[in-house]
């Protein structure tokens, strides 16, 4: 038995400069910042977990600074490569106590402090030809970064062992593809191939002798496609649907790995094939002084089943979401409704298997809202 309350305030902004839009060369640069501070504080006492008794109060503080820039270089007019860097500084400090309920074994309290800091640099660069005046095709390479640091939970804080941090975790990714618009316009389809190549991906496990779900460095490889497409077939009417299929397994795992993970497994989370399928009217309302259009739309979303687990225990069942959104739009203002998972079907989100028993964690249920957003 016990209970765990975790609290999160971020804050994140950026700046950003493009060029113009008559300019041959197409650029941007900018300056961005992200700041986080997550509070956990929680009790355990159950005598299945005998080792995480206690309470638990500690925090998580991340703060992240980083500087960018693209640039866009017309070869000549169907030709155009473009290179890409982001530099950035991440800086985490962590903190936690914990006070022993009594278990055995158990340091009566402990309090630690540590703090993981790194620099790293980001980028990538593209190419894209323009094959026909309305036919184009792309291809990318790009180095991806993830910042390393501390799980949200001591696991072994009842024996006195402090955490330790985890690596940053870095990435290649390639990418082929093309976009098309045809019968004038009306029609405008794109697919792309990829793959990526993971080392250190931050995987997720569920830690049985503390009930907390902790970081696991794991290499893994996707790769697979995507289509889309969206068709006009009447004023103000248009369809878009979307199809995508990804295999994500688990590589270089050791034998001994605790968490059960081996080499060919599925990444968590990942599902096999994800499809889309939507109806989008815009219209101008003749009576409505304010200009602007009248948005609406309705979609269905569908994600393939999924395992559960790095330990691939079982497979979160596949799920079907329906979402619709209404409202006002006037160059670069929207003002909207929306709803999400209409139907109220919480979806299987993650699990793990306990001797034998399998555990599930839930998704939101029907959410509703409303929105602005605003571009200058």
């Amino acid at each position: 038995m016990g209970g765990n309350e975790t609290h999160e305030r971020a804050w994140s902004g950026e700046i950003r400069l493009t060029a113009p839009e008559a300019s041959a060369w197409r650029w941007a640069t900018g300056l961005s910042a992200y700041t986080s501070e997550v509070d956990r504080y929680g009790v355990q006492r159950s005598s299945l977990a005998a080792t995480g008794n206690g309470l638990h109060d500690g925090s998580l503080e991340l703060t992240t600074f980083s500087a960018f820039g693209e640039i866009g270089i017309p070869f000549t007019d169907r030709f155009t490569f473009t290179p890409g860097l982001r530099i950035g500084r991440d800086r985490i400090r962590y903190a936690n106590r914990f006070d022993s309920q009594g278990a055995p074994g158990l340091v009566p309290e402990f309090e630690e402090h540590d703090t993981w800091s790194e620099t790293w640099i980001t980028g990538g660069a593209g190419v894209d030809y323009r094959l026909l005046e309305d036919v184009l095709v792309y291809g990318s390479v790009k180095r991806g970064h993830s910042s390393g640091g501390f799980s949200s939970v001591n696991e072994n804080a009842g024996f006195g062992v402090p955490l330790q941090p985890y690596e940053a975790s870095t990435s290649w990714t390639y990418e082929l593809g093309t976009r098309a618009a045809l019968m004038d316009g009306a029609v405008a389809v794109s697919a792309a191939a990829f793959f990526n190549d993971v080392r250190k991906g931050h995987l997720q496990s569920y830690d049985l002798l503390t009930y907390h779900r902790v970081v696991v460095p794991i290499d893994y490889e996707t790769y697979g496609f995507e289509t889309d497409a969206r068709a006009q077939f009447a004023d103000g009417w248009s369809l878009f649907s979307g199809l995508g299929y990804t295999r994500a397994e688990l590589k270089n795992v050791p034998s001994d790995e605790p968490a059960g993970a081996r080499d060919g497994n599925r990444v968590p989370g990942v599902p096999e094939w994800t499809g889309t399928f939507g109806l989008e009217n815009r219209f101008n309302p003749p009576a409505f002084g304010a200009g602007g259009q009248i948005v609406s739309a309705i979609d269905l979303q569908y994600v393939g089943s999924r395992a559960a687990d790095i330990r691939n225990s079982f497979d979160l069942k596949s799920y079907t979401t329906i979402n619709a959104r209404l409202g006002w739009q006037r160059n670069d203002l929207s003002i909207y409704a929306y709803g999400r998972n209409l139907r109220d079907k919480r979806p299987e989100k993650a699990g793990t298997e306990v001797a034998g028993v399998q555990a599930l964690s839930l998704g939101r249920g029907r959410t509703v809202g409303v929105g602005l957003t605003a571009q200058f």
